[in-house]
């Protein structure tokens, strides 16, 4: 049973490489129910909400031949499907049985499908390893060594998944070439980002294990947090800066289907720069959650109904404090950056859609204006009485208030097909 939604790292990634030149790669909705697959040398993998299905794909690419199998009636059987003409449609049959013969009107059922513009939820790791996935958490994919795994999704979490799967290797004709051992499946990754995304398929009792890796680890940096935030603070000297950031409120100002929206939406932000120099930069830890000793995840809103409206604004409240121990002569020559990041995942389960927005900006024009090395006349306007900084993806309104200096930034989030808008707002200053 699936207890928790799975967040970010519902990577939608397009597979091009195996996607040239294949017709297979997509999600069809056939007289069975809704089929999503990839492709992967020279086999096509699947996963349909009951059952998951692997197959060999012919020469030319248009017919593919292999075994269905469904894990909750401990069934199986043969398919074999040709796509038609149009390249948007197939046709074949499917019997049960795994023992490989050619599929007739007379000894099997038909089956046929069309392809559909449906999100194709697949993932990927930098070893070879693939994995699909359906609506209802079915999964089938490939390790790098050509041995196929498939199963059902247990534990969804916002950064991991992990499965119950049998592991088989396939013979030329796609079927199961030796009887298939009992496994998990775990997908998970610590960081935003597709780069991050890691899986491995091994024996029973490889979950538990990773777990209570994870634990310990938790516990360890819960410790050194404490720690940490006993040590005093450095009092402010030429050569440290206390930047406050604040993320102030969020607005939904377009849904993807109708008025108002459902899913899950994180806010995070780091100092990015030569490692030696993240390595110095200490927190003041308020309102957040440590992740690692440069990036500070703000905290998630979590999972919000279908109520949410476009229009509506919710606002956060959420900060962090950096310690920057540098000269903005030595922020700028190494050419650090405050980069603003918001994740957000739609549709059955959080699982259906994924898109996030990475905002860098130049943290030592921050800091001058802040520290009152520069005017807001030294920049140029944009649009609405902001101002352009250089080398910075948004734009700001520099502010003095109460003889204190403001930075206030406004960015917008959205995926690349347009279905879904965010518009975020925040606020940073130089604190004592």
């Amino acid at each position: 049973m699936i207890k928790y939604l799975f967040f970010w790292i519902g990577l939608l990634l397009t597979f091009s490489s195996f996607a040239q030149g294949n017709l297979w790669a997509g999600v069809w909705n056939s007289d069975k129910g809704d089929l999503s697959i990839i492709q992967a040398g020279g086999y096509i993998y699947g996963a349909h909400d009951q059952w998951i299905f692997f197959g060999k794909v012919y020469p030319g690419g248009r017919r593919a031949a292999g075994t269905f199998v469904n894990a909750a009636q401990k069934s199986s059987g043969r398919f074999d499907i040709l796509i038609n003409g149009d390249n948007a449609s197939f046709s074949g049959f499917m019997a049960p049985g795994e023992d490989f013969r050619v599929l007739t009107k007379d000894n099997a059922l038909p089956w046929d499908g069309n392809k559909t513009q449906k999100e194709l939820l697949t993932f990927a790791d930098k070893n070879g390893n693939h994995v699909v996935m359906s609506a209802q958490g079915m999964i089938n994919g490939i390790q790098d060594n050509g041995r196929v795994f498939y199963g059902k999704a247990k534990t969804i979490q916002m950064n991991f998944l992990t499965a119950d799967v049998e592991l088989a290797r396939l013979d030329p004709t796609g079927k199961r070439a030796d009887p298939p051992i009992k496994g998990e499946f775990i997908l998970f990754s610590e960081l935003f980002g597709p780069e991050n995304v890691k899986m491995a398929v091994s024996g029973v009792g490889s979950i538990a294990r990773w777990q209570a890796a994870r634990e310990a680890e938790a516990k360890r940096i819960e410790a050194q947090n404490k720690a940490e935030a006993t040590k005093p603070i450095p009092k402010a000297s030429p050569n440290l800066y206390r930047l406050k950031m604040t993320y102030n409120d969020v607005t939904l100002t377009k849904a993807r289907v109708g008025r108002n929206q459902r899913g899950s939406l994180g806010i995070s932000a780091l100092i990015s720069g030569p490692k030696p120099r993240e390595e110095q930069i200490s927190h003041v830890r308020e309102n957040r959650t440590r992740a690692k000793s440069n990036f500070t995840w703000f905290g998630w809103l979590g999972s919000f109904s279908s109520t949410w409206p476009e229009g509506q604004k919710r606002n956060l409240d959420k900060f962090v404090i950096w310690n920057i121990p540098f000269s903005t002569t030595e922020i700028q020559s190494s050419t650090m950056k405050l980069t603003t990041s918001m994740r957000f995942a739609w549709g059955p389960n959080l699982l259906a859609a994924d898109m996030w927005a990475d905002r860098s900006s130049n943290l030592a024009e921050i800091i001058k204006y802040l520290s009152a090395q520069t005017q807001a006349a030294d920049y140029p306007n944009a649009s609405g009485g902001r101002k352009r900084l250089p080398n910075s993806d948004e734009t700001f309104w520099l502010e003095t208030a109460g003889g204190k200096r403001y930075v206030r930034g406004e960015g917008e989030m959205y995926d690349d097909k347009d279905h879904v808008r965010f518009r975020y707002t925040y606020t940073l200053e130089l604190v004592d």
